[in-house]
């Protein structure tokens, strides 16, 4: 099928060829002809004079002949080649009814091969497009934050005993630290994922109490420093205040259904039971992310 539609192809193309050889020579024909006759009348004339100035006028009519020709036979030719497209294109439709027609009857020939072959196909496709969002996902990670390329986490290494160890942590004044030592950190933020569920529930309804994970203490600029998209509050001020905490969307619409949650209290029981209030309502966070929290709250750390 592929020689086949290249056949007509090339076919189309020596169509347009022969037409712009055949005008070519006519071109060369009508050119030298008229060449003849102007030379004919340049000889006619007896005086030098008169024919040093009718030949000037000669070789300028040449010149004007010539380009009006060139003209002719360019919009010529353009319109022998669209033709021609015209002529290739038209037979393509055809070309592939014909194609589908056959494509369709050995289908029906030969139902359990052309099955196999789809249901290969069709789980071929699948799986790639998979392993591409896939790759996709986790080449992104982190990436939607506004300084992505400028948010780095440091990691701890000590040696106990002749083994090194390393931590992906660190305690709660590196930040400070290495920002005093190291001209080149803007700023920092220092985060502590909760290590264990926590009861939380509406003081206003305390027969409903909920068991929550992904808790996080957060420093005041959490929503500056980092991309996360907030509904309600402002990013300055959602954590400016202790006892201050910011709900996820799926938490603001479990604890407190449509109503508006900010200004309005929650109890988190961590190491003691405390009270706190909603500043704000956050975008849940991306799957994409290695911060992942339903509660972003400052208030006493728990003693771990």
């Amino acid at each position: 099928m592929v020689c086949a539609f290249a056949l007509q192809i090339v076919f189309g193309f020596d169509t347009v060829q022969r037409n712009f050889e055949k005008g070519s020579r006519n071109f060369l024909i009508l050119y030298k002809k008229l060449l003849r006759d102007v030379r004919k009348r340049t000889v006619a004339v007896r005086r030098r004079t008169a024919f040093l100035m009718i030949n000037r006028k000669a070789i300028g009519l040449q010149q004007l002949v010539k380009l009006v020709l060139l003209m002719f036979i360019t919009v010529r030719q353009l319109i022998c080649i669209n033709q021609s497209l015209r002529s290739v294109t038209s037979s393509l439709k055809p070309m592939f009814k014909n194609y589908l027609k056959i494509a369709w009857r050995n289908l029906l020939n030969q139902k359990l091969y052309s099955l196999i072959n789809i249901i290969g196909l069709a789980v071929g496709l699948a799986v790639c497009l998979m392993i591409m969002l896939y790759v996709v996902h986790e080449s992104n990670y982190d990436r939607f934050h506004k300084n992505a390329g400028r948010i780095f986490t440091p990691n701890a290494q000590f040696k106990m005993g002749g083994n090194t160890m390393n931590m992906a942590y660190t305690s709660y004044a590196t930040g400070e630290l290495i920002k005093q030592s190291q001209p080149t950190v803007e700023s920092f933020m220092r985060t502590l994922a909760y290590f264990k569920p926590v009861v939380v529930y509406n003081p206003i309804t305390n027969d409903q109490k909920f068991s929550e994970e992904k808790l996080m203490f957060a420093d005041a600029g959490f929503f500056n420093f980092f991309s996360f998209k907030l509904i309600s509050g402002q990013a300055s001020d959602v954590l400016a205040k202790p006892y201050s905490v910011v709900i996820s969307k799926d938490m603001a619409q479990k604890y407190f259904g449509t109503k508006n949650p900010v200004g309005k209290t929650l109890t988190i029981k961590t190491d003691s039971t405390y009270q706190y209030q909603v500043t704000g309502v956050a975008e849940n966070a991306p799957s994409n992310s290695s911060i992942d929290f339903n509660v972003s709250f400052r208030g006493k750390i728990p003693r771990l």
